[in-house]
């Protein structure tokens, strides 16, 4: 997410503002998974990751800015929509796995997706991490039970007690001016990769 500038909130306005950059630590698992010899990686990304326009979303500009570090290029046909579903997230992924060159990575904008991800290579008679390696975005818990463990961009645990502690200052007598917090977000490598 971009800082905000002007008046659209931050320090000096009258409101805070919370920030998730993730653009780097999507790029970092992107990059383990490019160096480890990967070359056809998949996006299923969620309808807002795919909108098309001069800003591409971060996880979408990680994505394609990885494929250009390492020399690989992109197939058009490897960037779909799913990550809003879980069913939506198998399907596309069973039909990936259809052509004569299917993916052998697959970069979901949500562990949710991610996890039908899994799935659905299994299902196809596939192994994770061997065929296809997986990897997730958000660090949901639910990646810890997956078989193999899905590798994850995300916070590397949840926490709102900083966000809490903004929404309790503003209902102080007299609220500070706007300040700026900025939850960093991390690479968690486990087996899916």
């Amino acid at each position: 997410m971009e800082r905000p500038t002007g008046g659209q909130g931050g320090a000096g306005s009258n409101f805070d503002v919370v920030r998730t950059p993730e653009k780097a630590a999507c790029g970092e698992a992107l990059d383990s998974l490019l160096a480890s010899g990967r070359r056809r990686v998949a996006f299923i990304g969620q309808h807002s990751d795919l909108i098309a326009g001069p800003d591409p979303g971060e996880r979408l500009a990680a994505y394609h800015e990885a494929l250009a570090r390492h020399g690989v290029t992109g197939d058009e046909r490897l960037v779909l929509p799913g990550a809003d579903d879980r069913s939506d997230s198998y399907w596309a992924v069973t039909g990936l796995l259809q052509p004569q060159e299917p993916p052998d990575a697959i970069f979901c904008t949500t562990d949710r997706s991610a996890v039908s991800a899994i799935w659905a290579v299994r299902d196809e008679g596939l192994s994770v991490p061997h065929d296809v390696a997986v990897l997730g975005v958000g660090n949901l818990k639910e990646g810890l039970i997956t078989r193999p463990a899905l590798s994850t961009v995300g916070q590397p645990h949840l926490d709102f007690t900083e966000v809490v502690g903004l929404l309790f200052d503003r209902l102080a007598a007299e609220p500070p001016e706007g300040r700026e917090l900025v939850l960093p977000w991390t690479f968690v490598r486990r087996g899916s990769i």
